[in-house]
């Protein structure tokens, strides 16, 4: 298969040579051939014919594709060549979506297969990784970047303020005339009820759980390889924050009103002293990173800030990320401006997304983003858009705002095919 045979020689039947060329026997070109396709055996990488000894001068007549009949290995089927991977090691291919977790982006560069990955079997489990973490409070802590030692010396410092969060009843009787939120001991506790303003979280019930949701976030990290945790954007070296100018955007960015912003910079005051939301990062062999409900979140609660590396559009092109999140959309890819957290961001990477073409997926969708613009910066805030139970996952819908758009824009815009999502 893939040996094709050219019955248009590339020499005039004129040339002086050609008889000569012609008395060439079967029996060498037969040699010649076989040379060939034993050598494709040995490496299908390689390209028709060597250059070297060609008595009967085949080189002109065939040439020998490795590739055009070869199939997915899991599901057995060669179409959809567009999605089918072929692994740098043994040459067989590989749906995108027939793999354990899907690919989401063809991948830059080399890839093995979960066969063939030299790294499949020496790195440690994320399991392994998370009861690591779990045995050494301090390294946790420490990555994060979070101001003490371990959770428990967190919740002591605290615990009045964590007592208030968990307890609406103590709340009301501490302050009876309560605003949206007070302070209370250097930690923001709300106790909003208006259905258009923003949450603030409330964290886990324990010092465990807390440590359990934490450990889960670096274990992530650690696993995917990520070089740095960060709670705010970080600019790639060859662009300027300035170039993240909201008036620059092709759309309005529409702001925040007064009090929102506020919640939103409350959030990430108390974020900044550990305060995280009830969430907690899981590795599915199937899906791939989940981010779970630990606890109920109610509607409009902050799940999180969705940053990474800020990068211009077109500098993405050679990524493999499978999270990229469009911040501006100036009209000019060497001006419009994404969000890439593969090796720099926070647990917003590990947020699933919904299959657009699948009804009951879309219901799946429990999660909001909203672009603002904070400090003549965009933002992006991830936030609860119903009732969130406990061991729900957490989706939503990775091409939100795309609606009514062309083509071409969805493309620019960087437009997700979230069709093989589960």
């Amino acid at each position: 298969p893939g040996l094709k045979l050219h019955t248009s020689p590339d020499w005039d039947e004129d040339d002086e040579d050609y008889k000569k060329k012609a008395e060439n026997t079967e029996t060498e070109i037969d040699a010649t051939v076989h040379r060939i396709i034993d050598d494709e055996v040995n490496d299908s990488r390689r390209s028709a014919i060597h250059s070297g000894y060609d008595p009967a001068a085949v080189r002109n007549y065939i040439s020998y594709c490795p590739f055009e009949n070869t199939y997915c290995e899991i599901c057995k089927e060669n179409g959809e060549d567009h999605y089918l991977l072929i692994c740098d090691d043994c040459d067989k291919g590989f749906h995108t979506y027939c793999l354990r977790p899907v690919v989401v982006n063809i991948p830059r560069g080399d890839w093995s297969c979960p066969k063939c990955d030299p790294n499949a079997e020496a790195a440690k489990s994320f399991n392994d990784i998370v009861l690591d973490l779990k045995a050494n409070p301090a390294e946790i802590t420490s990555y994060l970047g979070l101001p003490y030692k371990d959770v428990n010396a967190f919740c002591k410092k605290h615990e009045e303020a964590l007592t208030l969060m968990r307890s609406k009843n103590q709340l009301k009787s501490k302050f009876k005339k309560m605003r949206v939120t007070e302070n209370v001991r250097g930690l923001w506790v709300g106790r909003n009820r208006d259905r258009n303003l923003f949450k603030l979280p409330e964290p886990p019930e324990s010092a465990e759980t807390i440590t359990k949701s934490m450990a889960s976030i670096v274990a992530a990290f650690k696993y995917c390889g990520m070089e740095q945790y960060s709670e705010e954007l970080v600019y790639h070296p060859s662009i300027s924050a300035s170039m993240n100018n909201p008036s620059l955007d092709e759309d309005t960015v529409t702001p925040l009103s007064k009090q929102n912003l506020q919640l939103f910079q409350q959030y990430k005051e108390n974020l900044s002293k550990g305060v995280f939301p009830p969430l907690e990062v899981v590795l599915s062999e199937s899906i791939g990173f989940m981010v779970k409900a630990l606890s109920k979140i109610k509607k409009h609660t902050i799940l999180t800030e969705y940053v990474g590396q800020v990068t211009t559009v077109d500098q993405t092109a050679n990524t493999s990320s499978d999270s990229l999140m469009n911040i501006l959309q100036t009209g000019d890819d060497c001006t419009s401006l994404i969000i890439d957290p593969s090796t720099i961001g926070n647990m917003a990477r590990f947020f699933s997304g919904i299959n657009n073409r699948n009804y009951m997926s879309k219901k799946k969708a429990n999660v909001r983003t909203r672009r603002f613009a904070l400090d003549g910066k965009c933002r992006v805030v991830l936030f609860a858009s119903r009732d969130v139970q406990p061991g729900e996952i957490l989706h939503y819908d990775y091409n939100a705002g795309m609606e009514g758009k062309d083509v071409e824009s969805m493309v620019r815009m960087g437009f997700y095919d979230t069709s093989n999502f589960l």
